[in-house]
């Protein structure tokens, strides 16, 4: 899994770049 620099205006969108990235697996 890579580190993307990316600039989320929200937790919750940060999250979502995570998902989308395969990177998810905080609960």
């Amino acid at each position: 899994c890579k580190k993307q620099t990316v600039v989320a205006t929200s937790s919750t969108e940060a999250e979502y770049v995570a998902a989308a990235s395969g990177c998810a697996q905080v609960l």
